[in-house]
């Protein structure tokens, strides 16, 4: 089944906040993008649970850490009925100095009285072992999606 394409933009947009949100410092913005009873899985495999919760763990994080530039594409949108979606993203940390840490991530979406929210967000990172060619391919999309 698939969405207006309203709705794709409106879901993508969802991640795009998030990416924006922590290239701002901002968990406050962050935590706006997911439904109150959410789940947060970050790259360590740290979990947060709650909107909320989320908003404290990310500004906790800002205030203790250099984050880096984080670039993100959301790759696919899958719709399942007219009020859920599956987005699949892939994104990578531009730290001073690198690496440059690469992920995969899978947001569960839901059509709100607010809006589109993120009720889970998981990131994986993206070793692909056995693989340096699809690590090479990510950091080439990533770096031009960053302008590099």
């Amino acid at each position: 089944m698939t969405g207006s394409d309203a709705d794709e933009a409106a879901i993508r947009a969802l991640f795009g906040q998030v990416v924006r949100g922590w290239n701002e410092e901002n968990g406050d913005m962050i935590a706006t993008a997911f439904v109150p009873h959410s789940i947060l899985i970050g790259y360590d495999g740290s979990e947060t649970f709650g909107a909320s919760s989320i908003a404290t763990s990310m500004n906790d994080i800002f205030e203790g850490h250099q984050t880096g530039r984080w670039v993100g594409i959301s790759k696919t949108v899958i719709f399942h009925g007219a009020d859920a979606a599956v987005v699949h993203a892939v994104s990578g940390w531009l730290q001073p100095g690198g690496p440059y840490p690469q992920g995969v991530q899978l947001l569960t979406v839901l059509r709100t009285d607010a809006g589109w929210r993120i009720a889970t967000l998981q990131t994986t990172p993206a070793q692909y072992h056995g693989h340096p060619e699809w690590v090479a391919h990510l950091d080439r999309e990533l770096r031009e999606a960053a302008g590099m």
